[in-house]
């Protein structure tokens, strides 16, 4: 059994769910306090090392996920935010469900992890006379951070579902790939510049957003269920279970015990590890331990 698998095997009843749902609602949270109290979000809530470490307000370690990264609830960019929130809960929800709750959690909680480390050692370089002015690392950094997760959250669902096909600006139809692609170019070229201007925080924050990338992408790359054929079966499925006409469950997990008559979402496999017939559930198909006949 791999790290990963252990780790989801441990932690597996502490995830959270719809991740990416609270995520969402906690940037919109966000957006409506920037917008009624300017400033609110910089002074008493971003990732701010100097106020953490020398003022212990440790709370800005959870509350600097509300600070949104370049969103806007003015004129024509609240249109704008709308979709972009829109895409980033519809990728993230395509992804755990491709991955599994507790991967995706894994995924975007160690991001935000790295965001952390990342702007305490930038502090402790200003701590050292390097030139870096702390309040506006803080502020700059405590906004792009979130905002380079989400990008490489849109990176990495490319990758996940290479073959399925988008309208790339509404108009152009592209493969998913591609996209991904596109986007890793310009993130990287992004990084150069910032570090080439002096933009030194700007250049760790996409550093660290694509660190955790690569190292989920290859952990989990040869993970099934990566493509849009199978998400298409998850779907078919779901829709022959919701239509099943028999009074009784035709799946029971045999760890837990549910069934698709308690949740029409849940999804049932055979573990071919097992001696037996012996039906899982999603949540404890990669978890449970492997029943073996002596």
């Amino acid at each position: 059994m791999s790290l990963l698998d252990r780790m989801e095997r441990r932690f597996g009843k502490h995830a959270i769910t719809n991740l990416m749902y609270y995520i969402i609602i906690c940037q919109v949270a966000g957006l409506v306090i920037q917008t009624i109290a300017p400033g609110f979000l910089d002074k008493y809530l971003s990732l701010n090392m100097y106020a953490i470490i020398q003022g212990k307000q440790i709370w800005r370690l959870i509350t600097f996920v509300l600070v949104p990264g370049g969103y806007s609830l003015s004129g024509v960019n609240i249109i704008f935010t709308a979709l972009t929130l829109y895409f980033m809960y519809y990728f993230g929800r395509s992804l755990e469900n491709a991955w599994g709750t507790v991967r995706f959690n894994m995924f975007y909680l160690s991001g935000i992890l790295l965001n952390i480390l990342a702007a305490l050692v930038i502090y402790f370089l200003y701590d050292l006379g390097l030139g870096y002015n702390a309040g506006i690392y803080s502020y700059a950094f405590g906004r792009m951070g979130i905002n380079y997760i989400n990008t490489t959250l849109i990176i990495l669902c490319s990758f996940v579902f290479s073959d399925a096909q988008v309208l790339f600006n509404f108009i152009i139809p592209i493969k998913m790939k591609y996209l991904g692609i596109l986007y890793a170019v310009e993130i990287v070229i992004e990084m150069v510049r910032a570090i080439g201007v002096g933009a030194v925080w700007q250049g760790i924050a996409i550093f660290v957003a694509l660190l955790n990338f690569v190292i989920f992408f290859l952990a989990f790359k040869r993970q099934r269920g990566f493509s849009a054929k199978h998400t298409k079966r998850k779907i078919k499925y779901k829709d022959q279970v919701r239509n099943a006409t028999t009074s009784g469950p035709r799946h029971r997990c045999a760890v837990c015990g549910r069934t698709e008559l308690d949740d029409e979402n849940l999804e049932f496999r055979f573990c071919s590890r097992c001696d037996g017939n012996y039906e899982y559930c999603m949540e404890h198909l990669f978890t449970h331990e492997h029943v073996k006949r002596h």
